[in-house]
């Protein structure tokens, strides 16, 4: 302080006024790092750029860590659970529960009902070895400012330093395509790069293999789509009053969906639609090496492997809950064709309908 009051003394002459601008830079800088990290904290989504907000983004954090501080928790008994390691524990085992296997099935009935939609062109463009180039747009497509996983790493890390960390991260890329990565690693590094990387291979192909009752997250599709015809729908039932034939239409919700995927029975879905055991391996590394740690007013608990279920936020699951969802809907075509469902058509001329599916994460 002594030196800048000096500075601020002498600065008429040309060194001082240097030196002064200097200091001035320096001082902005960290700023400028103080709003960012504020901001980060802060995850305030509806505000990209502006004067600087370092008050607002502090109170918005902290705001925000006390709504989300847990202080006592009520467990299934009805007792009260105190103190961060109790409600950490009791946490940790109900979703423990929650993504263990139900056990072994036979899903043979149900996966007969699946036709053989991928080709070998298909296999070939999903099999292919992943490039640099493909890396980079998945690099750069990861939200900014999205909440980091479990290396501390957001995707403005990735945006900014790509030159820098670009032969790492494709070369990791490059391991799980040969069979050689540490995926439980990886997992916890580039939590959602690699996912990514495949998400962005297979959108090309699920147009070919997603029937048109799916209408989310498939290129050239918009789920708005299903919400028009579902809206048609249901006026025509509600308006029809003529004939003996009674009518209905049913809105079933699936809990906890994607938590209760069965690892086996997306590997049979998938094997029946025809992708190489090649990709189905790939994409089985990315999903069976998961772990989940249960975030306690911020601080990881102890950490614990799932035997089923997508994980919630990852790029590729809503694709492969499609995947999945197409079973359901392929019985159901099958059951339109033998006539033991038969769909309603709500004007002359239109095609009978039977199902529309609404997938969001």
């Amino acid at each position: 302080m002594n030196d800048l009051e000096d500075l601020q003394k002498s600065k008429d002459s040309t060194e001082a006024r240097q030196k002064l601008e200097q200091i001035k830079s320096a001082l902005e800088s960290v700023w400028k790092k103080e709003e960012i990290y504020w901001s980060q904290r802060a995850r305030i989504q509806w505000l990209k750029a502006g004067d600087q907000n370092t008050k607002i983004f502090h109170l918005t954090t902290v705001q925000r860590r006390q709504k989300n501080r847990f202080l006592r928790l009520r467990n299934e008994s009805g007792g009260w659970l105190l103190g961060e390691h109790l409600i950490g524990a009791e946490f940790r085992n109900y979703f423990s529960e929650l993504f263990k296997s139900a056990g072994p099935r036979r899903w043979g009935n149900i996966l007969d009902a699946i036709p053989r939609l991928v080709t070998d062109d298909m296999n070939s463009l999903l099999t292919a070895p992943f490039s640099e180039e493909e890396v980079s747009l998945a690099a750069h497509q990861l939200e900014a400012f999205k909440a980091p996983g479990p290396d501390g790493f957001q995707g403005a890390f990735y945006h900014k330093f790509w030159e820098d960390v670009k032969g790492t991260v494709t070369g990791a890329a490059g391991d799980l395509f040969n069979g050689t990565a540490q995926m439980r690693i990886i997992n916890q590094t580039f939590i959602a790069l690699i996912p990514k990387v495949l998400a962005n291979q297979i959108k090309s192909v699920l147009p070919e293999v997603i029937s048109e009752s799916q209408t989310a997250f498939v290129q050239d599709r918009q789920i708005q789509d299903n919400i028009i015809v579902a809206h048609e729908a249901f006026h025509y039932l509600k308006l029809k009053r003529t004939g003996c034939k009674l009518e209905a239409g049913l809105k079933i919700d699936m809990s906890k969906a994607f938590d209760r995927v069965e690892w086996d029975f997306l590997v049979g879905v998938m094997q029946k639609l025809g992708f190489s055991d090649f990709w189905i391996n790939m994409v089985m590394a990315c999903v069976s090496t998961v772990s989940f740690s249960v975030l306690i007013n911020g601080k990881p608990g102890e950490p614990f492997q799932p035997i089923r279920g997508l994980r919630q936020g990852d790029p590729f699951s809503p694709y492969l809950f499609l995947i999945i969802s197409e079973a359901l809907s392929r019985n159901i075509m099958k059951c339109i064709e033998s006539g033991e469902i038969k769909g309603i058509r709500i004007a002359r001329g239109s095609p009978t309908l039977s199902h529309l599916f609404f997938a969001d994460d």
